[in-house]
């Protein structure tokens, strides 16, 4: 006896075996698998290659059936991730962020004064007039509202 199916045993002569699959070309979710997308593992680099066109394809096929793109759970019109994988992003985020203050603040600095020396702006990197020392004129206004 197999696996119980729908409240019932069932043989194992109903599944399909790897010679006569009936479901090849499917995942395992039922939905056709877009291409024909082999599993390459001899290569580090052909592998590489396949994981990156696959996840393309998971992202595309998932995002135009109305699904999140990172877990595959239903998401509102208009949306692409859902509410679940966003608070876990934020927190990514903000655990890198702290972990790696010190060299993100050094970046920053080296980058404002690269803008400053270039006479840019700032804040927005637009090219500062004669009479701008630091920010644009909008950027200036902006701040001081």
């Amino acid at each position: 006896m197999g696996l119980p199916r729908e409240g019932k045993m069932v043989e194992k002569s109903e599944f399909p075996s790897s010679e006569n699959d009936s479901r090849r070309g499917y995942c395992y979710s039922g939905q056709p698998i877009i291409g024909e997308l082999e599993m390459p593992y001899k290569d580090k680099e052909v592998k590489r290659a396949y994981q990156r066109e696959w996840c393309q394809v998971r992202y595309r096929r998932r995002k135009l059936q109305g699904l999140c793109v990172f877990c595959g759970k239903p998401v509102g019109t208009g949306y692409w991730i859902c509410p679940m994988c966003v608070r876990k992003r934020i927190l990514l985020h903000r655990s890198y962020h702290f972990s790696h203050r010190g060299e993100m603040l050094r970046k920053q600095r080296a980058y404002r004064a690269k803008l400053v020396k270039e006479g840019r702006c700032y804040d927005c990197g637009a090219p500062l007039l004669e009479d701008e020392i630091k920010y644009c004129f909008g950027c200036h206004a902006r701040r001081n509202n």
